[in-house]
């Protein structure tokens, strides 16, 4: 993904993961950051789950500003 992104924007692109509390742990992290247009959140909808949970110490869904869908899940019910 990171030298998608490399080509793309034509910078270069520094990856860090942040493991732990089902990405709580990631997000806190980019949340901390300065909101300079240079952090982005590679998360899954789990991240809203956890913020539901109340697992996490700020507002998931008013921290962040999705930019794109990767991918799109359905999941069949039977």
């Amino acid at each position: 993904m990171s030298e998608l992104l490399e080509e793309y924007l034509g910078v270069p692109v520094e990856v860090r993961n942040e493991t732990g509390g089902s990405g709580v742990v990631g997000a806190t992290y980019a949340c901390e950051q300065p909101a300079d247009g240079y952090i982005f959140l590679l998360g899954t909808q789990s991240l809203y789950i956890q913020d539901l949970l109340g697992k996490m110490d700020f507002d998931f869904k008013d921290a962040f500003t999705c930019e794109g869908v990767l991918e799109k899940d359905y999941d069949d019910l039977k």
